[in-house]
C-alpha cells in the first residue's frame, strides 16, 4: 500500500501540475482535476495514518470507497471533497452540458483549499 509520504509527494506533483497548466494557457479543465487529485492524495496520506487504503472512488456497496471514508473519518470537509470530485468528474467525462470555465477554477481553488486545510494538521 502506498504510504503517507508517497500521497504527499503526489499532492505536491498533482498541484506543481496544476499551476504550470494555468500559469498563461487555458486548460480550466485539467486545473480542476490536477487539484482534484491533490485532494485524492492528501486525503489518502491521512487515510493511510489509520491503515485505510481506498481502492476507489465510490462503491456499490456504500463502504470502504474513498468519498464513503471521507464521509466517515473526514465530515467536516466531505461537502468540498465530493464537489470537487463532482466538478472533476464532469471536467474529465463530460457529464454535465457545462464547459469548464474559469469561475469553476475558483470553486475548485476553494475546495481544495478547505479540504488541505482540514486534512494536513491531521498528516
Amino acid at each position: 500500500m502506498p504510504s503517507k509520504a508517497w500521497h504527499q509527494s503526489k499532492t505536491i506533483h498533482n498541484l506543481d501540475t496544476s499551476a504550470y497548466l494555468w500559469s498563461g494557457i487555458d486548460y480550466p479543465d485539467w486545473e480542476v482535476t490536477t487539484l482534484f487529485y491533490a485532494a485524492v492524495h492528501l486525503v489518502d496520506a491521512y487515510l493511510a495514518t489509520l491503515k485505510q487504503h481506498p481502492t476507489a472512488h465510490t462503491s456499490r456497496s456504500g463502504r470502504n470507497a474513498r468519498n464513503d471514508m471521507v464521509y466517515r473519518y473526514l465530515p467536516s470537509i466531505a461537502v468540498e471533497y465530493i464537489q470537487l470530485f463532482q466538478l472533476s468528474k464532469a471536467a474529465r467525462y463530460g457529464y454535465s452540458k457545462q464547459m469548464i470555465v474559469p469561475d469553476d477554477v475558483d470553486d475548485a481553488e476553494d475546495w481544495f483549499k478547505a479540504v488541505a486545510a482540514a486534512v494536513t494538521p491531521l498528516i
